[in-house]
């Protein structure tokens, strides 16, 4: 199954949440995930580098975990990067953010 995660936390420079470990627990189980999350908005390099950075066989968690990871320069990019995913997983959605 595809499994598509929309969090607004920075998972490379935050802290781990549920997400995390639902999502590295269904990769572990077989599953395609794929997370999109948001960039830390305190960083101060946002306008350094305006590419999207997408990571193969990201965990933190559990060694043996595998999710792909977009990592988009910002929150405009994520929106545009979101309606493009939207078209090739068709699985499942979890938004776990704040608007």
């Amino acid at each position: 199954m595809n499994i598509l995660i929309i969090h607004e936390i920075d998972w490379i420079n935050k802290v781990v949440f549920e997400p995390h470990h639902l999502s590295e627990l269904f990769s572990k189980d077989g599953h395609n995930v794929f997370v999109i999350d948001c960039p830390d908005t305190e960083n101060k390099q946002v306008f350094s580098n305006l590419k999207t950075k997408v990571t193969h066989n990201y965990s933190r968690i559990y060694d043996d975990a595998s999710i792909t990871l977009i990592h988009p320069p910002s929150l405009l990019v994520a929106k545009k990067l979101l309606k493009k995913q939207l078209l090739k997983i068709k699985s499942i959605l979890f938004f776990y953010m704040v608007l």
